[in-house]
């Protein structure tokens, strides 16, 4: 399932991933028979689908995010 074809330049961004997410990215996308690329990019969709508002209105500092425990 590849993704649809359009007339825009796509940007490239490199992440770091730690372990534990990085595993969950590539057994999400062997299960659906997708790219860990795939998922990503559908991941990023979903929460700027859901967050776009929220995110424009926050008050926090542009830079790292704080780690997950």
């Amino acid at each position: 399932m590849g993704r649809p074809k359009t007339d825009k330049h796509p940007a490239r961004l490199t992440v770091t991933l730690d372990e534990k997410d990085y595993k969950e990215v590539c057994a999400t996308a062997e299960r659906n028979d997708v790219s860990a690329a795939w998922v990503i990019r559908r991941a990023v969709q979903d929460y700027l689908g859901r967050s776009s508002s929220s995110l424009m209105s926050s008050k926090k500092p542009a830079g790292r995010l704080e780690s997950r425990k």
